[in-house]
């Protein structure tokens, strides 16, 4: 009885413990007078940093140390109503004469990240591209005195990782904290990149120990990029903080990762309020280009080099936000993949040609980059079981070569192939090939005649079988991805005929409803020329678009995780689509309210769709 008073009593502490959210906060160097618009690193003046501590103290926010949230998560003590936890990256001269004073003006605590390569250094330090001067940054016993201050806790921004280093034998340079280091002709492995992290972490907290006589506890990783393997890694060698640059909510206790919003000079009180009431924008519509690494791969280099300019200068103009971009190697067109466009331990690597475009996006152009991998249509060669249809026991050609998703053995080759994806590109999300199907006669079904109840339960078994059999493959993934489970979104291609025909919910093992629920987005091809079995004029096929669009609307699933996706080319008449028609399907998904839109493919060759006719039509989507 005494027990179950005691734990009635803690449920309301816990309830409020796990409502709590608390922001970071996360500044860098701090002039007196005005920040020149020449200056390499974020920046931000004295007077606008008091204006940002003002308007915490005047708004209610309370700053608080790391220590105080770690206790609040260990149940030792409590925060305020409305914490926030104020960081310091890279170790600049100004925060021991200009941030400290304020903080012990306004009893502020703070972290501060400090990069001990650097201060190694005699007269310059490396900075990206460039080099600063060695009095910019501060000294060992300067740092020693802000720790003994009380106010200011001492983490680690690395010993060596705030650089960057070729991924690719192009060069593409990545965050060194990220695995897939290229250099002398050869790939890191993982055991080297898992060596290379911890030796980097235990420097770095060697030296901080040293000097300071306190170890850290928090990792601050350079530019606020990371994966969930270094985070394991800087769990086991005693940091029980590891913090990055995401900003799209605050913080919770038990959070593995923690976000910061980065602000500068241009940062006013109006984005620090949207930031700390939840107000920043989570979704942006997307507007979607799916392009095929197969057009831009030559075996010329140089030829292979313009293609990739000119998609990066098309993808810049044409005013989409995201890109669907095939990781995978189709040179026959079956849709099956043959080989792979990154380094992997499985399949033949057509070229490492994905790392570099998909970074070239990213960085360039500033969208979204979704890598396309298939989920079963993989030609593994002999050895390997694939899905068969019951009746002949043999492939449907009427369908991809799938590995069946049952055999364990199988699904190892597919894992290794996402891991080995993330372990060596950059990418936001994962869009699923529009493989993932198993057909009526295809998986696991019962012998005999089947009734329609059978058929159904069957199907929806399958659909769920499939279902995590793509959450494997994003686990195996996440292991390298780009900035861990939050920023990994995903994406699935569904037919069109699955929502049209509830008939092929069963034929396919696909249903809206559950892949509205499951993913991040649920890319319907609607393609009318494709679904349609009979040969349809243009009339006709709009028409067939406004009925899919009500259906789907209609359905009452939310609409901001819906993709509508256009066809550019009749595959029946080998023939790309007049600009007008494309161009009056998305005036059709505009007028119906539709948010996600994209289109497939899209040809840098042919200039398909047509620049000039589809931006002015796609930058009316916001």
């Amino acid at each position: 009885m005494r027990i179950l008073l005691v734990l009635l009593l803690l449920l309301p502490i816990r309830q409020v413990w796990a409502e709590i959210r608390y922001g970071v906060l996360t500044y860098h160097d701090v002039v007196e007078g005005k920040v020149s618009n020449q200056t390499d690193t974020p920046t931000i003046s004295r007077s606008k940093l008091i204006e940002h501590f003002d308007w915490l103290k005047n708004n209610g926010y309370t700053p608080v140390s790391w220590k105080q949230i770690k206790e609040a998560e260990a149940g030792k003590g409590s925060l305020p109503e409305k914490p926030v936890l104020l960081t310091f990256d890279d170790g600049y001269l100004s925060f021991y004469q200009t941030v400290f004073p304020l903080l012990q003006q306004y009893r502020y605590p703070a972290v501060l990240a400090v990069v001990t390569s650097w201060l190694d250094e005699k007269d310059y330090v490396p900075y990206g591209t460039t080099k600063l001067p060695r009095n910019h940054f501060l000294s060992w016993p300067q740092i020693k005195t802000l720790q003994q201050s009380g106010l200011v806790e001492i983490a680690s921004h690395s010993d060596n990782l705030h650089r960057g280093q070729a991924g690719n034998p192009m060069g593409s340079e990545f965050a060194a904290a990220l695995s897939g280091y290229y250099r002398n002709g050869r790939y890191e492995t993982a055991e080297e990149y898992r060596h290379r992290i911890e030796a980097d972490l235990k420097t770095s907290a060697d030296k901080i120990e040293w000097h300071t006589g306190v170890r850290p506890r928090i990792i601050v990783w350079p530019y606020g990029q990371f994966n969930q393997t270094a985070v394991n890694i800087a769990r086991k060698t005693g940091f029980d903080g590891s913090f990055s640059l995401y900003d799209r909510r605050l913080n919770r206790l038990s959070d593995g990762h923690i976000g910061r919003a980065m602000l500068d000079e241009g940062s006013d009180t109006a984005f620090l309020q949207a930031y700390l009431q939840e107000q920043l924008p989570r979704h942006r519509p997307q507007k979607i280009a799916h392009v095929d690494l197969d057009y831009i791969y030559d075996t010329d280099e140089r030829q292979m080099n313009r293609n990739i300019d000119a998609l990066i200068n098309r993808i810049s103009k044409l005013g989409v936000n995201t890109v669907y971009l095939q990781a995978f190697a189709d040179p026959d067109g079956d849709g099956t993949a043959d080989a792979v466009y990154f380094p992997n331990r499985r399949i033949p690597m057509r070229a490492d040609l994905f790392s570099r475009v998909s970074w070239q996006l990213m960085s360039r152009t500033k969208t979204e980059v979704y890598a396309w991998m298939p989920m079963l249509a993989v030609n593994a060669g002999k050895g390997y079981e694939y899905v068969t249809d019951h009746r002949t026991q043999m492939p449907d050609p009427a369908h991809y070569l799938r590995l069946s998703p049952y055999n364990e053995k199988n699904r190892k080759l597919l894992e290794d192939l996402y891991e080995d994806l993330a372990f060596h590109a950059r990418f936001n999300g994962i869009i699923f090939h529009d493989d993932g199907l198993l057909t009526d006669n295809e998986g696991k079904i019962a012998p005999g005649k089947r009734s329609e109840e059978q058929y159904r339960r069957e199907a929806v078994q399958k659909e769920q079988d499939l279902i995590k059999h793509g959450d494997r493959l994003k686990t195996a993934a996440l292991n390298y991805s780009f900035n861990g489970l939050e920023q990994m979104k995903t994406a699935r291609n569904l037919y069109a005929g699955v929502i049209t025909d509830k008939n092929q919910q069963k034929w396919f093992a696909q249903s809206l409803p559950a892949f509205v629920k499951h993913y991040d987005y649920t890319a319907i091809m609607a393609m009318p020329y494709m679904e349609n079995e009979a040969a349809i004029d243009s009339l006709q096929a709009a028409e067939w678009l406004k009925g899919l669009v009500t259906t789907v609307q209609n359905s009452g699933l939310p609409s901001e995780k819906i993709v509508f996706e256009l066809q550019t080319v009749n595959w029946r008449s080998e023939r790309p689509l007049p600009a007008g028609e494309i161009t009056n399907w998305l005036h059709i998904l505009r007028q119906a309210g539709v948010q996600n839109i994209g289109y497939y493919p899209d040809n840098v060759h042919t200039n398909q769709p047509p620049i000039q006719q589809i931006k002015p039509v796609l930058d009316q989507f916001q």
